[in-house]
């Protein structure tokens, strides 16, 4: 019997990570021709590579923080679509690792409210964080307490071992998902501009 080499799950998140921002980062006009770039050289084992991004010293600490706080969500929101595609599209993923990735969803996800701390609403025309989030802290909060208490949810929905899982574990688990994308909604409903 072989066996297939399991890639560590960090090395998993910083890929899915590098595959999310890399396409928003182009979008928003990050091309590494602006001229408040700088090139950032990356020797290793592997040659030498180089990356172009932001003149540190061009951004300042609220946007960078803007920017700290959607990657993070971002990282929610990969570890939710993993999970999607392992159980309500079937994609071929273990028990196991379903179970690491929503323990992964509520471990990040508790997160949250300190990524709000700042305050930091996006401009008038631009998608983001509104200031209706600093101005109904507790309404925030009842919208964090209800992810986390879905996530916990769903970490008990998945067994923790192929000897726990029975026949109907994969359907009750995706109904436990959609509790969980109903709070991600209602959240960036209430306290989002897309």
């Amino acid at each position: 019997m072989t066996t297939a080499r399991r890639t560590p799950l960090v090395q998993q998140v910083a890929v899915l990570i590098l595959c999310v921002a890399t396409p928003a980062l182009l979008a928003d006009g990050h091309s590494g021709s602006d001229p408040e770039e700088v090139e950032l050289r990356m020797p290793g084992p592997w040659g030498d590579y180089s990356e172009a991004m932001e003149d540190p010293d061009a951004v300042d600490a609220d946007a960078a923080y803007v920017g700290h706080r959607r990657h993070r969500m971002q990282l929610l929101s990969g570890y939710y679509r993993s999970l999607e595609m392992a159980l309500r599209y079937d994609a071929p993923v273990d028990p196991e690792t379903i179970a690491r990735l929503a323990e992964g969803l509520e471990r990040h996800g508790q997160d949250i409210p300190a990524l709000f701390d700042r305050e930091t609403p996006t401009g008038e025309d631009e998608p983001g964080a509104l200031a209706r989030i600093w101005e109904e802290q507790e309404h925030f909060q009842e919208h964090m307490n209800n992810f986390a208490a879905r996530t916990r949810d769903l970490q008990r929905a998945i067994p923790q071992s192929p000897a726990e899982a029975d026949d109907d574990w994969e359907p009750r688990a995706t109904e436990v998902l959609n509790g969980v994308r109903h709070q991600c909604l209602a959240c960036h409903d209430t306290f989002r501009r897309r």
